[in-house]
């Protein structure tokens, strides 16, 4: 990784006014393990054997989630996208192959192979419209939702008796997942690993416009935002996942809020970083946000 103690002590620096040979001294923390514990989220990183989720059928509900689109897709953001139904599923299906070869090379984390691969992966992310897969009317008959998460908000705003934009009298269908979120995440996974950062986000960066709250993208986006040193971008894409992305479980939580407090650091921060690490530490205790809070603690003479 390429986030180095180096790096790690010049955004200290900016946000406690201390030296370099100061907060070297009194912040000995190792930031990969920051950057560990951000990527668990992942699927690589979580002893992936062979190709995960690799079948059918994923989406994404109306909200772009705070990541670049562009202004056509973001004036259309609303239920009832355009009859697409089975072209999602067939497309879905015919990344299979590709797919199964570029989780195997990830899995080993091999460079030749994951290089190998990459131009297959790159060509079909590349063919993908970015556009938002949202839930749609189909063969007038049944309502599709290509997401648990749309799903679940669609079926909860029934349950309540509001308008959902789609005919009450329709069942919900919750379709399997899509392979295209997989795709988008396993180009900007190879792209990360081969340090090639902006190849990376942009990656990621499409996922999250096909599918706005899927967490594994919302992670590594955040992490390469870490990586660019872009802090204000990871301080307003956290802000924009913790509002407006409604199933995050505590650890999710947890791991959002602590990418928050790295922005924040990056920004000169340094208070505003430490309550942010306490929040995070609240709804998932990790020892290396602890230590990095300990270290801009002493840093800041506390």
């Amino acid at each position: 990784m390429s986030f180095t103690s180096k790096a790690l002590a010049a955004a200290v620096t900016a946000a406690t006014c201390f030296t370099p040979i100061m907060v070297q001294a009194q912040a000995a923390i190792d930031p990969s393990a920051f950057v560990k514990y951000l990527r668990e989220s992942g699927r690589v990183d979580e002893g992936l054997v062979g190709p995960p989720a690799i079948a059918g059928s994923a989406g994404a509900l109306p909200a772009t989630g705070g990541v670049q689109t562009d202004a056509a897709a973001a004036a259309t953001d609303s239920a009832g996208a355009t009859g697409t139904c089975d072209s999602h599923f067939t497309r879905s299906q015919a990344l299979s192959t590709d797919l199964s070869a570029g989780f195997a090379a990830m899995s080993s984390k091999d460079p030749k192979k994951m290089a190998e691969v990459l131009p297959a992966l790159q060509r079909q992310l590349d063919a993908l419209p970015a556009a938002e897969i949202r839930p749609e009317v189909c063969n007038a008959n049944h309502i599709n939702a290509y997401t648990t998460y749309q799903n679940v908000q669609l079926s909860l705003l029934r349950d309540k008796g509001i308008d959902t934009g789609f005919p009450a009298n329709l069942p919900l269908v919750k379709q399997p997942e899509l392979n295209q979120s997989t795709l988008a995440y396993a180009v900007g996974w190879i792209k990360y690993e081969q340090g090639d950062f902006p190849g990376a986000l942009a990656a990621f960066n499409k996922g999250l416009i096909m599918f706005p709250h899927y967490h594994p993208l919302q992670h590594e986006y955040l992490l390469t935002l870490v990586q660019l040193k872009n802090g204000a971008g990871v301080v307003a894409y956290a802000e924009k996942v913790l509002t407006q992305t409604h199933d995050l479980d505590d650890t999710m939580r947890g791991k959002i809020w602590a990418a928050h407090g790295m922005g924040l650091i990056m920004t000169g921060q340094a208070k505003q970083a430490d309550d942010s690490f306490t929040v995070s530490l609240r709804y998932n205790y990790d020892q290396s946000i602890a230590d990095l809070q300990a270290a801009i603690r002493k840093a800041a003479g506390q």
